[in-house]
């Protein structure tokens, strides 16, 4: 009689205790998708931060580059000098430095 009490109890409270595993289950299941959302989220903000700050600093280097070669090459300072008629040879050395210039940048 005793054994089957203990069986009949242990029978009534199963169900109970599937539906509150499966309850753990659900829980840790949204938990575990939640953090990972929150986690992408943060990697997708970092990885923006790293992308702005190199094509940032990209544009940086490229005007440092542009504006040296504009204030030091004496062609391309008479090739901007309106009072000066250009001549051909001097067009075409501007745009073979400006070629030059411009390979460098699509590395």
């Amino acid at each position: 009689m005793k054994n089957s009490l203990f069986y009949r109890i242990l029978l009534s409270y199963t169900p109970i205790f599937f539906v509150i595993i499966s309850l753990l289950i659900v829980i840790f299941y949204v938990k575990i998708n939640h953090a990972s959302q929150n986690q992408i989220k943060h990697t997708n903000e970092l990885l923006a931060q790293h992308i702005s700050r190199n094509i940032d600093s990209s544009l940086q280097l490229t005007e440092d580059v542009i504006l040296n070669e504009l204030l030091t090459d004496e062609k391309i300072k008479l090739f901007y000098d309106a009072k000066q008629e250009i001549e051909p040879f001097l067009a075409y050395q501007i745009s073979k430095s400006s070629a030059t210039c411009r390979t460098c940048f699509h590395s």
